[in-house]
């Protein structure tokens, strides 16, 4: 016979053991945070990567425009002059 024993049931929704001020989930949700700003930042470094790429690929193109272009012009400066009679 059990005499001064009172077992009690667990309760399910007892209050958690953690303050108040800093409850579990928050440890979580600033870390995901954490990672998604880490992610970000990636993000923008890589893509500042690229778009130097892509501006000196792009400087590149243009100049290689702009020397055929010249040489062009070049040429057709000396067709002119070599034809008997000058400019027409």
């Amino acid at each position: 016979m059990l005499v001064g024993l009172v077992q009690t049931a667990p309760q399910r929704h007892q209050k958690p053991d953690y303050p108040e001020s800093k409850p579990r989930w928050s440890a979580t949700c600033q870390h995901d945070l954490q990672v998604q700003e880490t992610t970000a930042e990636h993000a923008r470094q890589e893509y500042e990567r690229f778009a130097e790429r892509r501006r000196e690929h792009k400087e590149a193109i243009g100049e290689a425009e702009s020397i055929k272009a010249l040489e062009d012009t070049a040429k057709q400066l000396d067709q002119r002059q070599k034809k008997p009679g000058g400019e027409k």
